[in-house]
């Protein structure tokens, strides 16, 4: 399963380091680092990360329904 981690490398709850190593357990792994930015990536820049998140699942081959079921 292709996955994606978005970084914000200000983080001060989960450290960089988490990241070494990291694509020898998640394989197809695609990491986009914000050097600027802390745990809040999201808010801070959700347009950007929304853009990043677009461009990661365009042409993948995903599951076209969701698994969430109430």
């Amino acid at each position: 399963m292709p996955t994606f981690v978005i970084w914000g490398m200000k983080d001060s709850a989960i450290l960089s380091g988490h990241l070494s190593g990291l694509e020898k357990w998640v394989p197809n792994l695609s990491v986009r680092l914000y050097p600027d930015d802390d745990h809040w990536v999201m808010l801070q820049k959700h347009t950007a990360v929304a853009q990043d998140i677009r461009r990661f699942i365009d042409g993948k081959d995903f599951p076209k329904e969701s698994v969430f079921r109430r």
